[in-house]
């Protein structure tokens, strides 16, 4: 959901900004200002916003020089007339008094879906705000739903239960009716499922088999699928087994997060239509994918440094500050980034949190990558070991 909020006074607009993006649950990025007429306008004419906050009391331009009620007045006006501006689904006037508005309380009134009293000596009005936007960003959310027959699955990674599924759940549900959620477990898995490649093929069998009646579902607009970890791997040959047989009539939205798949990866074996869109989500410090991307045959660590290639709205990398769980660190991080997914269209765009990366980390990486390449030749190397050591023993 993306939000404008014209207001001069900047040090309103920036308090603001900061409650919604901490109590609503809306990313800062999401959030635009403007402090004066012209550039209210020129975000208006290349942007639509889910919602405009608009100070009545506005000047023409940067100089805040002679702010007047008939600037703001005149922009509303603009907004339902002209066809060269977006026009905001809601917007919320805010002025400092609503006794001293006066004569153009009611077309200020009339114009506006609610009109809040916000002085700058107060922070009461920013619940009233706050309050409207949720409900903005639910209605956007669940109409998105009922207008595209949707289906979310999930599928956790080895070593858990996947209880992060179970709240992904409660929240999708709790805001949006109408959805098919598919939890998928495949019970507590040691690493050794993991580390062994006819052990994965046996689970990706079994995912592949409670998957297909799904993705071949011909009633289905939308289909959504989050991973984690192992799950990724899981979900990733699954999907290019379905997808080769048939291709779905819905769009599928992949969303991985601590992905275990290498980042050489070739999605064009799984999907070379435009039906699939991938969302991969990195933790800067997700030391856990170094093991196995050193050490695991046909595994790498696309989960801390991205897929080579184009990023785009088919193939999107997105880096965030944290470790292998940080996406379930709380419910924030997935109100936040995962259920603005299921607006129509969906609500995403690229973030890199990253900072750069110490010496000794640089040099790990780089061992990392080198033990990557060499670990298929000591892979292959070990059952000729083996079996000559037992020709030597029983010759």
């Amino acid at each position: 959901m993306k939000i404008l909020i014209v207001d001069d006074d900047q040090k309103r607009s920036n308090g603001l900004k900061k409650f919604v993006t901490e109590k609503c649950s809306i990313r800062n990025d999401d959030i635009y200002l403007a402090c004066c007429l012209t550039e209210a306008r020129d975000l208006l004419r290349t942007i639509y916003f889910d919602v405009l906050v608009l100070d009545v009391v506005l000047p023409k331009r940067l100089d805040k020089k002679n702010p007047h009620h008939s600037v703001g007045i005149g922009l509303l006006q603009e907004v339902n007339r002209s066809s060269h501006l977006k026009k905001p689904e809601r917007i919320i006037g805010i002025t400092a008094h609503l006794d001293d508005a006066g004569v153009f309380r009611s077309e200020f009134e009339l114009s506006c879906n609610i009109v809040v009293e916000a002085p700058s000596n107060s922070d009461v009005w920013k619940a009233n705000i706050a309050s409207s936007l949720a409900y903005t960003g639910f209605s956007k959310t669940s109409r998105a739903a009922h207008l595209s027959k949707t289906a979310v699955l999930s599928v956790h990674g080895i070593r858990t239960f996947g209880q992060w599924q179970a709240r992904l759940r409660r929240l999708i549900e709790g805001r949006v009716e109408g959805i098919a959620f598919h939890t998928y477990k495949f019970g507590y898995f040691s690493s050794l499922v993991f580390i062994f490649p006819f052990l994965r093929k046996l689970q990706v069998n079994r995912l592949q088999e409670k998957m297909a009646p799904i993705m071949n579902d011909e009633s289905l607009d939308r289909i959504f699928i989050f991973c984690h970890s192992f799950g990724t791997y899981l979900v990733a040959n699954a999907l290019k087994s379905i997808l080769r047989l048939k291709k779905p009539r819905a769009i599928i939205t992949l969303i991985m997060c601590g992905s275990v798949l290498e980042s050489t990866f070739d999605w064009r074996k799984v999907d070379d239509s435009s039906s699939l869109r991938i969302i991969n989500e990195c933790g800067n410090n997700d030391f856990v994918l170094w093991i196995s991307a050193a050490f695991v045959f046909g595994v790498g660590m696309s989960g801390k440094v991205g897929f080579y290639g184009f990023n785009n709205k088919y193939l999107m990398n997105r880096f965030f500050k944290g470790g292998h769980s940080l996406y379930f660190s709380g419910d924030d991080f997935m109100l936040k980034q995962w259920i603005p997914l299921l607006d129509e269209p969906s609500d995403y765009s690229e973030i890199d949190e990253r900072s750069n990366e110490t010496f000794l980390m640089r040099a790990v990486e780089n061992l990392v990558t080198f033990f990557a390449i060499i670990k298929p030749i000591v892979y292959f190397s070990i059952p000729f070991f083996i079996a000559h050591r037992v020709w030597i023993i029983y010759r």
